[in-house]
């Protein structure tokens, strides 16, 4: 062994001389003998000789005997180091160590999700895309070259984004889960409704009847509510394949869903890698509307549908909801059609009164009187110059408006459940004979289910290339469909 760049050679004595010449005999990348130092003595030729007699006799067990003969050959020369293992894509498998895999980390499936979805609560609540690519890391790396551009400080700011960016609950908060359509819709409820409760309802509580202002508390609740529910709710998603075998639920998927969700499987063809299996759909299957999905390689019932958005299979697809932020299935279809006739109830208990309110309970009370809450209600009290007024009966105006559309909205579904449709199908000119009856045809009656993936289930996880250096099990297999 050698230290301070080979100074302290000369403590090894003879015998890590003869071993230094031994390296250089045995490797190729040591300096050439010509470059020793002159003062080295050299091996006694006869005992050199007797070396090589003993190893032309006795050639596999020469390095034996070389090293009973004299200790100064029985060097162990150690290999050059092996390079790290690369990470592994999606299209291999994980590579090995040892002939073992790599080791795994349990971690919790929305931590781990492939599609577009945003979770909260720790993955209790989930929401669909919400349309724009903002994060904390992203505003932290604007922030960082608008403020220090490529400087030093650049690269050392890059380190602590990458931790955050590792982090999903910091790097995708609450706050980056709606979209900007979903936020309109909640302006659109809390703003009329805020205006109703903070100006007229003490007037309607104590001039008109308590039951009015109840009556609009009531529709707000229940609007709110159904909202929140429209939003947080799993739409029906099919679980993608990687995510069906990182959880182990392919036998309970095929029981729920009466088929087989990955296909059956056919023999390989020659060519085919160890990652690659072909699997098929029965033509029994195939005639009533089975499909297979080439992004999530499952087998997909027939009304479901790939969401471009959410980047799922939803079970009875309807359409993809902007100003709710999620996918409209089987599973929360009942919620946004809940939501859209609460927010019509809403309507019509809430404008109607905030304008009579606004244009003629305000000019009926006197300056400075109070009710016995306590609270003014005259008009100078609320603006001295008539201008507030203007503008309360503006924003009053536009949520009728606003309000008139959701009606518009909720007269159409009826219409679709009347039917039997669902909004893809009705936009793709699907015809119905008749109006069918009240049954499993209709969206609002079917049979809700129960939701097919948890994604707070503890999985396993390979270092790749995903979300916080990690991949899926199994998500490098590819599935064909033949």
């Amino acid at each position: 062994r050698f230290c301070c760049r080979g100074m302290a050679q000369a403590q090894c004595g003879s015998s890590g001389r003869a071993s230094l010449r031994q390296v250089q005999r045995s490797t190729s990348d040591v300096r050439p003998m010509s470059s020793m130092p002159p003062e080295l003595p050299e091996k006694d030729p006869e005992e050199g000789e007797d070396l090589e007699r003993c190893l032309a006799a006795n050639p596999e067990s020469g390095a034996a005997s070389a090293g009973d003969d004299d200790e100064s050959y029985a060097v162990e020369v150690a290999p050059p180091p092996l390079a790290a293992p690369a990470s592994p894509a999606r299209a291999s498998p994980p590579p090995k160590a040892n002939g073992d895999h790599m080791p795994v980390r349990k971690v919790r499936l929305y931590n781990m999700w492939p599609g577009e979805n945003r979770f909260c609560c720790r993955g209790f609540g989930m929401t669909g895309a919400p349309g724009h690519g903002c994060t904390t890391s992203g505003m932290l790396r604007g922030a960082r070259d608008a403020a220090v551009g490529n400087s030093r400080c650049s690269k050392a700011c890059e380190g602590t984004i990458d931790l955050v960016e590792r982090v999903g609950s910091i790097n995708k908060p609450v706050c980056t889960s709606t979209s900007p359509a979903n936020c309109f819709a909640w302006i659109c409820i809390l703003g009329p409704s805020a205006l109703f409760f903070g100006l007229a309802m003490p007037y309607y509580w104590t001039s008109v009847h308590p039951l009015i202002p109840l009556l609009g508390l009531f529709f707000f609740a229940l609007t709110v509510g159904c909202l929140l529910l429209t939003c947080l709710t799993d739409p029906g998603i099919i679980p993608r394949q990687e995510v069906i075998q990182a959880t182990g639920s392919e036998e309970w998927l095929n029981q729920e869903l009466g088929y087989k969700v990955l296909g059956e499987p056919v023999p390989a063809k020659d060519g085919d890698t160890e990652n690659m299996v072909r699997v098929t759909i029965p033509e029994e299957l195939r005639s009533q509307g089975y499909r297979w999905c080439v992004t999530c390689q499952v087998v997909r019932p027939p009304r479901a549908s790939h969401c471009p958005d959410c980047d799922n299979c939803i079970l009875r697809f309807d359409h993809h909801c902007p100003f709710v932020n999620n996918c409209v299935g089987q599973r929360n279809y009942i919620y946004f059609f809940g939501f859209t006739t609460s927010v019509c109830c809403l309507a019509l208990a809430v404008i109607p009164a905030l304008l009579w309110y606004l244009v003629v309970g305000l000019g009926m009370r006197k300056k400075g009187e109070t009710h016995p809450m306590g609270a003014s209600v005259g008009f100078d009290d609320v603006d001295q110059g008539g201008i507030m007024k203007g503008v309360l009966i503006t924003l009053a105006v536009a949520g009728g408006a606003a309000a008139l559309l959701v009606f518009a909205l909720w007269s159409y579904h009826v219409f679709l459940i009347l039917s039997g449709l669902t909004t893809k199908e009705h936009w793709k000119g699907r015809k119905v004979k008749s109006l069918p009856g009240m049954g499993e045809e209709l969206t609002i009656f079917g049979r809700r289910g129960p939701r097919l993936v948890n994604p707070r289930a503890m999985v396993e996880a390979f270092p790749g290339d995903g979300p916080g250096g990690l991949v899926l099990k199994n998500s490098w297999q590819k599935i064909i469909e033949v």
